[in-house]
């Protein structure tokens, strides 16, 4: 192996990818992450979809309420 550099295993065996384990939990690691922002967006969203029809619907009961007076 011809490199400026190798990284040897326990053995002394020349380790061929030794970034692929790592890389591999740093991309499994922000796929989990993605998943939870995306998760916690699309629950605060609904929690603002839900505020703001709970507001009409005491808009329009305030707004009939004041018409039959």
């Amino acid at each position: 192996m011809s490199t400026l550099y190798s990284i040897n295993d326990v053995k002394g065996e020349v380790v061929r990818d030794p970034f692929r384990r790592g890389l591999g939990h740093a991309v499994q690691w922000f796929d989990i992450l993605q998943i939870e922002v995306d998760s916690k967006v699309e629950a605060v969203l609904q929690q603002c979809q839900d505020r703001v029809a709970e507001f009409r619907k005491v808009q329009r009961v305030s707004q009939v309420s004041t018409i039959l007076r």
